[in-house]
């Protein structure tokens, strides 16, 4: 059985046009069903680019194992390797502010009635519940996080005002090669087995959960009427809220709806 999720997405760019770096990405399974792909990412001045000018992809196959574990090696592996396609770029090629370019990656794959996903930085997933409670999926990556600042000073980092040598917001990116011994690659993986109980899944980016609070979004995720309309209102709740703020982010809703294909 083949199964597909469909997801709302709003973007809505109040900074710069920042594109998200495409994913390959072929998912160990533990029968013939497909599995389906959701991705957010927010990059610093465009996304990370490999040697060649391309976006890095992702593209790992794994043998046949413990499914959770396979698909927690090759998220890892995934990751890791399109953070070294940028690293390895020929430092002639990157000028300015493209040295110091990074991005966040929140991927979500669903199969065997069970989500698996992987994050690094502060884009986040948050699971919408039927009876209004919901379950945030990842952490945000941030250096005043103990054991992401313990590992930052002990790599011999520094954390200031909340920020890694008083500079970067983040703990973990792609990309950013200057100070990749601090902003480490590596993302968290969780796995869920999905119930009857679970209704959707928000991925967004910084821009949406900075202004708009978990219990909020899991409130217009189930008053909704589709996801393309709640993709639209959370993004336009999280601009109104930081309208009269300096400066500008963008700000990424994805909605997807685990009953719409009865995968749960």
């Amino acid at each position: 059985r083949k199964y597909h999720i469909p997801g709302g997405a709003l973007n809505e760019l109040t900074k710069i046009d920042t594109p998200s770096f495409p994913i390959q990405f072929s998912a160990p399974m533990a029968d013939e069903s497909d599995a389906s792909l959701s991705r957010v990412s927010d990059s610093e001045y465009g996304a990370p680019k490999c040697r060649d000018g391309k976006s890095p992809t992702f593209s790992k196959v794994t043998t046949k194992t413990n499914i959770d574990e396979r698909f927690r090696k090759t998220f890892i592996e995934a990751f890791e390797g399109a953070d070294e396609q940028y690293r390895t770029t020929d430092p002639r090629q990157l000028q300015g502010r493209d040295r110091l370019t990074g991005s966040t990656a929140i991927t979500l794959v669903t199969a065997n009635k069970s989500l698996h996903l992987a994050n690094v930085g502060d884009s986040r997933a948050v699971l919408v519940h039927s009876d209004g409670s919901f379950t945030q999926m990842s952490r945000d990556h941030k250096p005043d996080c103990r054991d992401e600042r313990e590992r930052i000073i002990a790599a011999g980092g520094s954390v200031t005002d909340n920020r890694v040598n008083g500079i970067f917001s983040l703990s973990r990116a792609i990309g950013d090669s200057e100070v990749k011994q601090y902003l480490i690659a590596t993302p968290e993986v969780v796995s869920h087995a999905l119930t009857e109980r679970d209704l959707f899944v928000i991925l967004g980016t910084d821009g949406l959960w900075n202004y708009v609070s978990n219990e909020r979004v899991a409130r217009i995720a189930l008053d909704g009427k589709c996801v393309h309309k709640i993709a639209k209102q959370l993004v336009t709740e999280a601009q109104n809220s930081h309208s009269s703020e300096k400066g500008n982010d963008n700000i990424t809703a994805m909605v997807i709806n685990l009953k719409e294909y009865h995968i749960v």
